[in-house]
């Protein structure tokens, strides 16, 4: 579900997934929010960049199939906007 997510308490920076580097497939998408439900972290950060919208798209067609996922959505602005999506996993 495509939605507003609530702002994620910090500290967050190790539930960060930086998707503009290095293994950019599905694969690693799926395996960071596997990652992220065994830990029983109730939010995923997936750092996407803006650049030609590949990459987020990708993200966000992994996110949307997922059954965990309560909802997902763009960053507030001050925290990377459209280049980073907030994953927030089912209870």
């Amino acid at each position: 579900m495509v939605g507003a997510v609530r702002e994620p308490p910090l500290p967050f920076e190790q539930w960060n997934r930086d998707a503009r580097t290095g293994n950019r497939d599905e694969q690693a998408t799926v395996a960071a929010v596997d990652a992220a439900v065994l830990a029983e972290q109730p939010y995923l950060r997936i750092i996407h960049g803006m650049g030609t919208g590949v990459v987020r798209e990708r993200v966000r067609r992994v996110v949307s199939s997922d059954r965990r996922v309560m909802r997902y959505g763009f960053a507030p602005r001050n925290q990377g906007g459209t280049g980073v999506t907030i994953v927030e996993f089912s209870a």
